[in-house]
Order: C-alpha cells, then structure tokens, then sequence
C-alpha cells in the first residue's frame, strides 16, 4: 500500500504522485483494484477520477484536528468561561 503522507490534493509532491500513479497503473494492468486514504471529499474525488477504486473521503486524524481547529476558534470567539467549559477548554 502506497499514500501521500501530506494529503496535499492542490500541491501534491511529485515523486510521491509518480509513486501512486506507478502502484496504481502496475495494479490495475493486473486486474487488482487499488484503495487510497484520503483526507477529505475533493481528495476522493480526485483519487476516484485518477482510478483509484477503494477511497475515503477522510481519516480518523484529518477528522480530529478539523473538529479541534473548529473547537478552538469557537473558544476564541467567546472566551465567556460557559464557551469554553461547552467546548471542553
């Protein structure tokens, strides 16, 4: 199994796509369908248009630290002490 670490879609790495396409073309000659994680819907997408078969359109970790990120500016919107015993800050 193959993956970008950065999950970049708009600034991808080049050797690490030269990588993916190079899994994904050598497994797909061979009939073998290939799976990628990705970290959000615009990512799977693209993966799925690439011809990736198996996508997600997020993980565990890109799902955390979105939900942090909203929690935190929630927190720093309203710094009320209600706000942030809600948000668990």
């Amino acid at each position: 199994m193959a993956f970008a670490l950065d999950g970049d879609v708009a600034h991808p790495r080049p050797k690490s796509e030269a990588a993916l396409l190079h899994v994904l073309n050598a497994a797909t000659r061979r009939g073998i369908p290939v799976g990628i994680f990705c970290s959000g819907g615009d990512e799977a997408r693209s993966r799925i248009e690439q011809g990736f078969r198996l996508v997600t359109p997020g993980n565990d970790f890109s799902h955390l630290n979105r939900s942090m990120r909203e929690a935190v500016r929630i927190t720093l919107e309203d710094t009320s002490p209600e706000a942030a015993a809600q948000n668990g800050y």
